[in-house]
């Protein structure tokens, strides 16, 4: 039997299925030049990296900042920042109540990370760590920590009840969770339309951009120094604006939390 005049044996050759292994793309070694070797991916590089380091970000993010709300709130209820400010000005004491969490975020972190690395080598899948990446991991851990802080501490001190600081914790729940509930089509597409616009969105920019950055393949070079552009001046605008709505907040009693109220604080001082 033939087709255009070609056999049948001729057609299905050429469309026949063929197999298609997930590689790596080719390294040149720094110290000697060599091109090296692609080798073979794991499904873990694939999916399971990206996934817990995504993970791991908001489980340290949600454990450092999370709470500064209720604190923040429960320590004006009892009238603590009364006595605190007759030795400390107001920016100094949101600057303290935010390097703490960043600093109880880090001091977790390091140990996640040096547990999972432990763990990997354990079971010889130390290959499957892409250390390149952690430094990465780290900066963007800070400045979220350090953005949610400073917004936490901001809204504790607008609140007068503690079911006013339960309300507003949303505001800090939401730029982590939004990553996490669109976590697969930006790995399945790290670098379509909607996972790169997404990772330039300052509040999201780093657990987005962490996440494509750990997926095979990576992002192209410059978009990292792109968006950390973007939430260093992101986190510049929301520290200076918080410590302005903290300043004016933190003696006021009595007073529900209104957001249009906190937005004009935080403009006006």
């Amino acid at each position: 039997m033939s087709l255009l005049g070609m056999e049948a044996k001729q057609v299905r050759e050429p469309l026949r299925s063929v197999a298609v292994e997930n590689m790596s793309l080719l390294n040149r070694n720094a110290k000697t030049s060599d091109i090296e070797p692609s080798r073979k991916k794991s499904d873990a590089e694939g999916f399971l990296i990206p996934v817990v380091l995504l993970v791991l970000m908001v489980m340290i993010v949600m454990m450092g900042a999370a709470p500064m709300v209720t604190s923040v709130a429960e320590d004006k209820i009892q009238r603590v920042f009364e006595m605190l400010l007759a030795s400390a000005t107001p920016l100094e004491l949101i600057a303290g109540k935010v390097l703490a969490s960043v600093g109880c975020s880090l001091t977790g972190s390091v140990f996640y990370v040096v547990g999972g690395i432990l763990a990997l080598q354990g079971v010889a899948m130390l290959g499957a760590v892409n250390f390149a990446l952690l430094p990465w991991f780290f900066l963007y851990l800070i400045l979220q920590v350090t953005i949610l802080s400073s917004m936490g501490a901001a809204l504790g001190a607008a609140c007068s009840t503690p079911r006013d600081a339960q309300s507003l914790t949303q505001f800090i729940v939401l730029p982590v969770m939004a990553p996490l509930m669109v976590f697969l089509p930006i790995i399945q597409q790290p670098n379509g339309l909607f996972a790169t616009a997404f990772s330039f969105f300052p509040p999201f920019t780093p657990l987005v951009m962490m996440l494509r950055q750990a997926t095979p393949g990576g992002v192209p070079a410059w978009q990292p120094w792109v968006g950390l552009i973007g939430i260093l001046l992101w986190t510049a605008a929301v520290t200076w604006g918080a410590s302005r709505i903290f300043r004016v907040a933190i003696l006021m009693q009595g007073q529900p939390p209104r957001v249009a109220e906190l937005l004009r604080w935080a403009v006006r001082g």
